[in-house]
């Protein structure tokens, strides 16, 4: 979580307790609301239990004093774009599930950040969480992608290459509208999760590009903080899959030639980096339609050479 985003949120939940407190003519000093992560992923990305805190002072139902706090929260200026739904569960514990831009801003952030990401303070705490692998995510992941990777694997090694080559900048095409028009894909369920995973497995088989997926499904079960790692361990693999796949069916990967790509591959991803993380800097949502207008352009070179 951003120091940022959860400020926002915690100022637009005091704005919200003021205008409850106005409204009951209660003059005592409004304290900060608490804001934690919720230990359970599934109840969302942040939790607050002010209304369980203010009830007996207030004198109301810690319940209906939640309810009544969400409507305000959620008619306050800019809430909207930062949180996507506020839950009231049990007594009047209140859960909050961000947007995916608000979501989009925090990944952005790791990606920029590096290994440095959590290394400062988040209101005074550091996120002991950084660098670490969510290897249950990893598990689940694996086990739906696995049969499918295999699929896409053998549909690369049988299928045309011109046919391939315009399945593939297709998918890169779908890709970057979604990120140009803002509306990148979201999973709202684990049947949506599995058929995502599956589908980008199949993707990833035939290519490398089943990722934007896979993130759709991540960005439920994992912490931001751990995208970076987790993700790469799932690539690792997939890729791992594939070229023992391909020594296996007797493909020359033309190892020396790829090994010596390295360097220049190497320094193509240092520079890459580095854009990357200015952009994220200025403006994520402006990254992510550079990002859609520069892959729309590729896959239309893509399709056209496809085609001819």
């Amino acid at each position: 979580m951003l120091p940022a985003i959860k400020k926002q949120i915690i100022s637009l939940m005091q704005a919200a307790l003021a205008e409850i407190a106005k409204e009951r003519s209660i003059l005592d000093p409004l304290p900060e609301p608490h804001v934690e992560r919720p230990k359970v992923v599934e109840h969302g990305d942040l939790a607050t239990n002010i209304a369980m805190q203010l009830s007996k002072a207030w004198k109301a139902n810690p319940r209906e004093l939640a309810q009544v706090f969400v409507e305000k929260l959620m008619a306050q200026t800019g809430a909207q774009e930062l949180i996507a739904s506020a839950e009231i569960a049990g007594p009047g514990f209140i859960n909050l599930r961000l947007t995916q831009k608000a979501r989009l801003q925090v990944i952005g952030k790791v990606f920029a950040d590096g290994n440095c990401y959590g290394q400062q303070a988040e209101l005074g705490k550091k996120d002991a969480d950084s660098t670490s692998v969510n290897w249950q995510f990893v598990r689940f992941a694996l086990l739906v992608m696995l049969v499918p990777k295999l699929a896409g694997v053998i549909g690369l090694l049988v299928l045309p290459t011109a046919l391939m080559n315009l399945i593939i900048f297709s998918l890169i095409a779908a890709y970057s509208l979604t990120y140009i028009l803002g509306k990148p894909l979201q999973s709202n369920s684990w049947v949506v999760d599995i058929a995502f995973l599956i589908t980008a497995a199949y993707i990833s088989g035939t290519s490398l590009i089943g990722g934007p997926l896979v993130i759709a499904v991540a960005m439920r079960h994992i912490k931001p903080q751990e995208f970076r790692n987790t993700l790469f361990v799932i690539w690792w693999i997939l890729v791992s899959i594939k070229l023992c796949a391909f020594v296996i069916a007797g493909v020359d990967i033309q190892l020396i030639n790829a090994l010596w790509l390295l360097p220049f591959a190497a320094i193509g991803h240092l520079i890459g980096h580095r854009f990357h993380s200015q952009l994220l800097q200025r403006d994520s949502a402006s990254f992510y339609r550079i990002l859609g207008w520069v892959l729309l352009g590729t896959s239309v070179v893509g399709i056209s050479q496809a085609l001819a």
